[in-house]
This record gives C-alpha cells, sequence and structure tokens, in this order.
C-alpha cells in the first residue's frame, strides 16, 4: 500500500454513530453506539468481521481505553457513569467501577496502565474534568480539570504528555484548540492549535505524530486529515479520507490507522485504512531522515547506527517503540558503526532512536523487519 493512502476495507455489520474503538489481542473492537450494544472484531489480515458478545446496556457516545488487552468502556448519552471491562480472550464483560461524573462524548487516553476521560457533556453541561481511572485497583481518582471546557474532542499520547484537541463549547462553538497535560508536571499547557476548527473527529498516534482526521464543524463533516508533529510542534495536511463523517471509531494496528463507522447523512458501517507516511522510512528499513550524517538500519537483535561526525563523544542512545515506550538504552562512545545490542528480541515495527550529548539531539526512525 504506498504512503499517506486509503483503502475501503469490509464494513462492520452494524451501522453506527457515536461508537469507540479499540485494539486488544491483535484485532480491533468497535462496541456501542447509536444502534444498540453491538461489539463487533475486525481483523486486517483477513479483512473480516466477527461478533462477538453485546456490552451488557446499549450506549452511544461511549469511548474507551485498552489495558493488558482488556477493554475498558465508559460513558454514554444514558447511563453515562457506567464502566465496563471487555475481556476479548474470554468475550466476556464485566461492571468495574462507576465513573464519578456521569458524561458523553468524553476524550480518552491511555498512559501506564491507567485510563484517563477528559471533558465531554451531560444534557447541554459540558466540562473540563479529568478522572483517571486504574484497572489494577478498580478505582478512579481526580486530575486536574483541562483549561477549556469542551466534548467531543480528541485525546492522544506521546511519551508522558496527553494532546487534548478541538471539540465543541456549550455553545456549539467548534474550536481549533490544542491543550496538553503533562503526567510528569501534573500541568496543562498549551501548544499550536489544529489548522481545521472541529469536534467529533478521531485521533491516532504513530510514533511522535499524531493525525488527527475528519469530524464537524457545526455545518459540514469533513475529510480534512491533519498530523502533528510533537516533535516540532508543527501541522501537515495528509490525504483527506474518502467518506467524511463524525463520531466514528478509530484505532491502530501494524502502524495502520483504521476510521470506523459514525455517520454524516446516515448512520454508517465503512471501515478505511490508512497507511501513513511515516518520515520517508522505506519499507526495506533504510533511514531516511534528515540527518544524512548520521543512520541507522534495524534487526530484532541488532540497531546499527552509521556516523559520520561526532566520532568520539559520549552518547545516551535510547531506542523508542511506536507507543512511544522505550524498550532499550545504552550510553556509548559514538564510532564510524555502532553495534548496539538489546537483551530482548525487538518485534517486528517501526522504532525511533534517539540519540543525546552535548553535540546531538536527533531522533532516528527505522523499522525492524525481519
Amino acid at each position: 500500500m504506498t504512503a499517506d493512502s486509503w483503502a475501503t476495507m469490509e464494513p462492520m455489520f452494524t451501522a453506527r454513530h457515536g461508537t469507540t474503538s479499540a485494539t486488544a489481542c491483535n484485532a480491533i473492537f468497535t462496541i456501542g453506539g447509536s444502534n444498540g450494544a453491538a461489539n463487533e472484531a475486525f481483523d486486517p489480515v483477513t479483512n473480516s468481521w466477527r461478533s462477538r458478545t453485546n456490552m451488557p446496556i446499549a450506549r452511544s457516545g461511549v469511548s474507551s481505553g485498552a489495558v493488558n488487552n482488556k477493554i475498558y468502556v465508559f460513558g454514554g448519552s444514558t447511563n453515562g457513569n457506567l464502566n465496563y471491562e471487555y475481556d476479548p480472550s474470554a468475550d466476556m464483560w464485566s461492571t468495574k467501577a462507576l465513573m464519578p461524573t456521569a458524561r458523553y462524548e468524553i476524550a480518552s487516553a491511555v498512559l501506564n496502565g491507567k485510563v484517563f476521560a477528559i471533558g465531554g457533556k451531560t444534557g447541554s453541561t459540558v466540562t473540563a474534568v479529568m478522572e483517571i481511572y486504574d484497572p489494577a485497583t478498580n478505582t478512579w481518582s481526580s486530575g486536574p480539570s483541562m483549561p477549556t471546557p469542551r466534548a467531543a474532542a480528541s485525546a492522544s499520547v506521546v511519551g508522558s504528555k496527553i494532546h487534548v484537541m478541538g471539540g465543541y463549547t456549550a455553545a456549539m462553538q467548534f474550536l481549533n484548540i490544542h491543550e496538553v497535560y503533562d503526567t510528569l508536571s501534573h500541568s496543562w499547557s498549551t501548544a499550536t492549535s489544529m489548522p481545521t476548527n472541529r469536534g467529533c473527529h478521531v485521533s491516532a498516534v504513530i510514533g511522535p505524530l499524531i493525525f488527527v482526521i475528519s469530524g464537524y464543524n457545526g455545518s459540514i463533516h469533513l475529510t480534512v486529515n491533519e498530523v502533528y508533529d510533537t516533535e516540532h510542534d508543527t501541522w501537515q495536511t495528509k490525504a483527506p479520507i474518502p467518506t467524511p463523517r463524525k463520531g466514528a471509531g478509530c484505532a491502530v494496528l501494524n502502524n495502520k490507522i483504521y476510521v470506523i463507522g459514525g455517520s454524516n447523512s446516515e448512520y454508517l458501517k465503512v471501515c478505511e485504512e490508512y497507511t501513513p507516511d511515516i518520515f520517508g522510512i522505506s519499507e526495506q528499513g533504510e533511514q531516511l531522515s534528515d540527518d544524512q550524517d548520521i543512520r541507522v538500519m534495524m534487526t530484532s537483535r541488532q540497531v546499527t547506527m552509521f556516523a559520520q561526525r561526532a566520532c568520539g563523544t559520549r552518547a545516551r542512545i535510547t531506542l523508542i517503540d511506536i507507543t512511544g515506550r522505550r524498550v532499550a538504552e545504552w550510553n556509548r562512545t559514538i564510532t564510524r558503526i555502532m553495534q548496539l545490542r538489546p537483551e530482548t528480541v525487538f518485534p517486528k515495527g517501526v522504532y525511533f532512536l534517539k540519540v543525546q550529548n552535548r553535540d546531538l539531539d536527533i531522533v532516528l526512525k527505522t523499522i525492524c523487519i525481519k
């Protein structure tokens, strides 16, 4: 599949708006929505759907987060404080601790094994509240409210930060605002706004990039696909989604983004797959970074770095996976050819090698292909 392009996949069985999607057990589960409690699993490898056990109570405007291959589904336009756990391996649901603030159209994110529920709406009231669910203890806690109350925003995690973008106010003003919660300092800040005002959109993370796709601006459904580079605080426009919509589900699997369901003039079954242009990396794993003096190649058992400058200086070298998780770190003197071996075998996928010392502060992007 060509980078920065869309493909139409097999549609799900149930057309719906206000649904949620999450990845677990190598499949994408799309749950709930305006047409009931349906729970359907998509396998991108076979391009096929399976019906799974329905959510116990039908809800629209739900949100979700996956932790340890279990999916937590919370909120909704009715029964808005319900919180369910779905175990895909057993195809079973269980009831968990109620969310303290009942609401729907919540921006949700997962970081460090916890699920963050940010903003949302109850009746005509739009909130800025942030509540955090810990599946390990089945408890909720409160975090600092975001600066701007809003519903139908998106939340995306890169590193230790949660980026909350867009949404709408109680006056139905659609926003392009971009606020960032730092989980280390427990504080909010403002980053460069989205180019396009919208709400009811979806977002997905590939490495340090956040793709913000489709949505609604108060008058039209949008095809826009804009990507935010968290390293440079900049935006770019990418290939538009074929089907404009609001209230869709969205998930990432194998470095591809899937946008599922939603509505425009009708409820939708459509499933569209986006192949991002990840920093110009070739499928053969060649590193094509802007810094041509330092390059990297990778296999499952070794990272090889080629340096034409800064040789002889000591550097901290950190390997980061596609979710932003640090998987290995070395403190080494830079040589022209460096072979870095991990303690464990790396799975296939996209990785980022960060090299830092007094002369360098760069991120190299590569693919582990074997």
